[in-house]
């Protein structure tokens, strides 16, 4: 069986100038597993740009699109951690720099697989 390509989200401009390709923005899980955002500028559909999120960051920035469109404040992290990406785990730390510490040893490279990064962590 083959996987295809995903599409998770997707908008279009409803119109752009006359002559002018309109806008876009598409999240898709790409056949790897893979989640992709890439964004179309209007006008000149050649200028377009393809970046990957991991689904945490994914759902990090929904949730802060969200809470700035609905006003509310943004929850502060209540810790952090050294997250690795695949497959997915946590080991919390009390600051970002501690975290951030943890990801940039050595030892991580040289004894486990990454890729390692840093997250914040929600109450």
């Amino acid at each position: 069986m083959t996987v295809e390509r995903t599409n998770l989200f997707a908008y279009t401009e409803p119109s752009a100038p006359s002559g002018a390709f309109v806008g876009y923005v598409s999240i898709n899980r790409e056949t790897d597993g893979q989640i992709t955002l890439t964004v179309r500028e209007r006008g000149d559909s050649t200028k377009q740009a393809t970046i990957a999120l991991s689904p945490e960051t994914l759902e990090h920035l929904a949730t802060e699109v969200m809470a700035q469109i609905s006003g509310e404040a943004r929850a502060e992290p209540v810790a952090w951690a050294n997250f690795r990406h695949d497959p997915p785990s946590y080991v919390p730390f009390r600051t970002r720099e501690e975290a951030q510490r943890s990801v940039d040893r050595s030892e991580i490279a040289a004894t486990q697989e990454g890729p390692y990064s840093v997250a914040p962590l929600y109450a």
